[in-house]
């Protein structure tokens, strides 16, 4: 949150079709304040553009899918910067962070990315 005593929370849904209306709906799977959140990294080694969400006392982290690997590190650089700013820390400048992994996969040409919908930065939670 921005407004003092307000706590930034990340919510997990998925989108489902009510039975009764047969209308897509947000169904909540998870609530995770972001100060409890350990760490968060994009998973490089793999083909289907995941990265995991580790919070603290949980038992196993999360796991996201993303339709892109641009996506998974948008996704991974703004929970990283999120979960400083509620820290009240900064990035330490030897961190291999998303922002540095986005730059280092455009190469030398730099290609302006049109803005995603919410459909397309909806990340599919797996695990937990």
């Amino acid at each position: 949150g921005r407004k003092p005593g307000e706590e930034t929370t990340l919510w997990i849904q998925r989108e489902a079709i009510n039975p009764v209306s047969q209308k897509k709906e947000l169904e909540a799977l998870h609530r995770i304040p972001v100060k409890l959140m350990e760490s968060c990294s994009y998973l490089d080694y793999t083909p289907d553009n995941r990265f995991t969400l580790k919070v603290y006392n949980a038992s196993e982290e999360f796991l996201f899918r993303c339709p892109t690997d641009s996506a998974a590190a948008k996704w991974v650089m703004t929970l990283q910067q999120h979960a400083q700013m509620t820290k009240g820390k900064t990035v330490p400048s030897g961190e291999r962070t998303a922002a540095a992994y986005e730059e280092e996969k455009k190469g030398p040409e730099n290609h302006e990315q049109a803005r995603m919908s919410v459909h397309e930065l909806r990340a599919i939670c797996h695990g937990a």
